[in-house]
């Protein structure tokens, strides 16, 4: 009696520790059934090792002992370390492969880079070409710019005298150049209303009877300034234009196209072959 007590002590710790350990309630009716106590402990230690509850069970009822249990769960453990070992060499091969995408991922981005690099450089080289070439048409312009600001300077210097004609009477008196002489008349009489005819007008006649050659000299003149002026305001400053845009629109400012016309046929991104086209068109249709 004091046996069958002790022994049945012994089974409800196993069986408590092994609840106290979470095992789950399959297995703990496993080791409920289970006669030897060192059975039930291995299989309590096997259970913890992860051995599921049907391969328990059997080796209770089959009465597997101790020794071959033991076999087998070295066995067990023996073949897990070998999945293990599996998976770690799935680990060092994805490793592998990792470092070696990493290393043609590296050289990939350096030889983006370096074409980027080459790519911005370039840019850079064209840019700064564009910018001598602009400079250069810029000085060109400045120096037909100022050729024209010479000539006009010249313009201004010149004082034409004026050839005016009056008639007084039947007789005609008319102011020669210098150097030429007089007319066939002579006297003061004649030269005074000769005088008081340029200064005013009788009103008859076209104004190119009566309007001085000097008057009409410095409003071309003007008019020429304020042409060349506007010219390098709207086209050289902007610096859009080419050089060869540009010199083809100066050959069309000195053929006397004035600046507004130039703005509906000069644009930036149009030819100079177009340009030439439409200011012919301008000019037919005008």
């Amino acid at each position: 009696m004091g046996e069958a007590s002790q022994t049945e002590r012994v089974r409800q710790h196993q069986l408590a520790v092994a609840r106290s350990m979470g095992v789950p309630p399959a297995v703990l009716e496993v080791l409920g059934k289970a006669e030897d106590w060192k059975l039930r402990e291995w299989l309590y230690i096997c259970a913890l090792d992860g051995f599921p509850a049907e391969r328990l069970g059997e080796y209770a009822k089959g009465g597997t002992d101790v020794a071959t249990l033991c076999r087998i769960r070295e066995e067990f453990w023996r073949e897990r370390c070998a999945r293990t070992d599996d998976l770690r060499k799935d680990v060092e091969s994805l490793g592998r492969e990792v470092r070696q995408a990493s290393l043609e991922s590296k050289a990939a981005r350096e030889a983006v880079e370096a074409g980027v690099g080459e790519a911005m450089k370039r840019k850079e080289r064209e840019h700064a070409e564009a910018l001598r070439a602009k400079e250069s048409a810029i000085l060109v312009l400045k120096s037909r710019v100022g050729e024209l600001e010479g000539e006009l300077g010249r313009l201004k210097g010149e004082k034409p005298e004026p050839d005016v004609t009056v008639k007084e009477g039947e007789q005609e008196v008319r102011k020669e150049p210098a150097g030429q002489g007089k007319t066939e008349s002579q006297t003061g009489q004649a030269d005074r209303p000769a005088k008081k005819a340029r200064e005013e007008p009788d009103g008859q006649g076209t104004p190119a009877t009566w309007f001085p050659r000097a008057v009409a000299a410095r409003f071309q003149v003007r008019r020429r300034e304020r042409e060349a002026k506007r010219f390098i305001d709207r086209f050289v400053a902007g610096g859009d234009l080419t050089a060869e845009q540009l010199d083809y629109l100066l050959e069309c400012l000195e053929e006397g196209v004035s600046v507004r016309e130039m703005e509906r046929f000069a644009a930036p991104g149009v030819p100079v072959g177009v340009m030439r086209r439409l200011n012919g068109l301008q000019r037919k249709g005008g």
